[in-house]
């Protein structure tokens, strides 16, 4: 039998109700970071190499974590994007914070891949962030992982815009 359109309820019923959202229909790059401190040394914008200058002064403490869920308890109040956090680390999964005396001003997780670590989170306290930590983060991966079966550092892209523009000096 055939129905006819009458017999249809209205299409706006059958349908979801959607919620504003704001719009991300823009192409953004990351940046590879070659795990290899004296080649990317220069690669690296000028800004970033000052931010790692300026970090060093502070003398920040860093140091690798189990990646145990009281660590990422931890972790979870520096980073913005804290409900994408695991309850614990994966085994390819690194965690490293930064601490400022006894404090932690800052963490990050990289996540291995085939050839290459991804930052998959990066946070820092408002103190972290004024000594330049993020920066002293991403450097530290740099050298730890140089001579590794990495190559690369996966610095990524974000949609916000401050966060694109720290990242894209890497």
């Amino acid at each position: 039998t055939t129905r006819l359109k009458h017999d249809l309820p209205p299409l706006l019923d059958l349908m979801p109700q959607y919620t504003d959202y704001i719009s991300k229909d823009f192409v953004i790059f990351g940046s590879l970071l070659e795990l290899d401190p004296v080649a990317s040394w220069d690669r690296i914008e000028e800004r970033a190499r000052t931010a790692i200058l300026k970090g060093r002064s502070a003398k920040p403490r860093m140091e690798k974590m189990a990646g145990t869920s009281d660590d990422i308890r931890r972790f979870a109040p520096l980073c913005r994007n804290r409900e994408d956090l695991p309850d614990q680390l994966h085994p390819t999964q690194h965690l490293f914070f930064a601490f400022l005396g006894d404090t932690l001003a800052g963490g990050i997780i990289v996540t291995e891949l085939e050839d290459r670590l991804f930052r998959h989170f990066l946070g820092a306290t408002e103190e972290g962030e004024r000594q330049h930590i993020p920066s002293m983060l991403l450097w530290h991966i740099v050298e730890t992982f140089a001579g590794s079966r990495f190559r690369w550092l996966d610095v990524g892209a974000s949609y916000r815009p401050s966060f694109q523009n720290f990242l894209s000096c890497w």
